[in-house]
């Protein structure tokens, strides 16, 4: 196995077992939650990279299945998004966890991100993600 590959799989050993951490964090932030302390922390946070990660992580688990899972954005597109990094782990990580449990089997997930400069967003881009699954 090539040191590449290696640290592919240590990055994502890593992120899974941060994600693992942010769930039990989230399970003790619920109070605030409930009283509207939850604290966001925005930070610059990279699409693709995240989409990436996210893919990884349910890869063998799509393949099991036999469903595709298909990040779908221009390579040249190197959008990244202001938000709270946990958040948006959530978020795709939870999409993709149920389109796995509600897509059959030959079936395909494809998470889509688009760029565009529509609406009277102040940073100038707005970011949508949608999910097709069949």
């Amino acid at each position: 196995m090539g040191e590449t590959r290696q640290a592919q799989y240590l990055s994502d050993i890593v992120f899974s077992s941060r994600h693992l951490s942010a769930i039990i964090n989230d399970i003790l932030d619920l109070s605030s939650a409930e009283t509207g302390q939850y604290r966001i922390c925005l930070t610059d946070v990279p699409v693709r990279e995240n989409l990436e990660r996210v893919r990884r992580m349910f890869a063998a688990k799509a393949a099991e299945q036999d469903v595709q899972l298909i990040i779908d954005m221009a390579e040249d597109d190197e959008i990244s998004i202001r938000v709270d990094q946990r958040a948006l782990n959530q978020m795709l990580i939870s999409l993709v966890a149920n389109s796995l449990r509600h897509t059959t089997a030959n079936g395909t997930i494809r998470l889509e991100c688009q760029a565009s400069d529509a609406g009277l967003d102040i940073a100038g881009a707005r970011h949508r993600f949608r999910y097709r699954g069949r």
